[in-house]
């Protein structure tokens, strides 16, 4: 099985929506990854919006994982979007989801990562920056997902895995515009 597809995710649709974000074939190749994580590991997530790609991992991951979801939320009605779409799923902030509104690069965090899915602006200095801060701290064997990958109004993805994630991961499939791969 390399996608997984849940009762919640009706859920999912009907309160966060699905007309932006993942795609449904995107959000269940990003649950079936997301379960792939063992318990009590880490994923973090660069570039959460209102949350729907959150909620999909969230629906895949084990009870003990945490996601770490870095956004910069210029907007405060989106953060409160995310904020009151997961916590009316069951997944409040605080605890098992962290939300961090920041620049994802300037972040510093210190745990290893079991998963690191990047969504944010789609543009390539962001994801040369992204990689830099946050690809040292996958764990090996752990997941790198990229949303967008072949999407032709975002090339710079398809670009900065080709050229430079690739040579780092071993690929796993790429399902809808979501590639992914395991650090070597």
């Amino acid at each position: 099985m390399r996608l997984l597809e849940l009762p919640i995710h009706a859920e999912i649709d009907r309160i966060i929506g699905h007309h932006i974000g993942v795609k449904p074939i995107d959000a269940q190749r990003l649950a079936w990854l997301a379960y792939l994580v063992p318990a009590g590991g880490q994923i973090v997530e660069c570039g959460s919006f209102w949350g729907r790609s959150a909620a999909y991992i969230l629906s895949g991951a084990k009870p003990s994982v945490r996601l770490v979801c870095i956004d910069h939320w210029p907007n405060p009605a989106d953060f409160k979007k995310f904020e009151r779409g997961l916590t009316s799923l069951g997944w409040p902030l605080g605890g098992k989801v962290q939300a961090i509104k920041s620049v994802s690069w300037e972040v510093n965090l210190q745990e290893e990562i079991d998963m690191l899915f990047l969504d944010s602006t789609h543009k390539y200095a962001v994801l040369e920056r992204e990689w830099a801060a946050f690809f040292p701290l996958v764990k090996p064997g752990g997941i790198v997902a990229f949303h967008d990958y072949g999407a032709h109004t975002w090339p710079d993805v398809q670009r900065f895995v080709d050229e430079v994630a690739a040579d780092h991961l071993e690929h796993t499939g790429t399902f809808g515009t979501v590639w992914s791969g395991v650090k070597k």
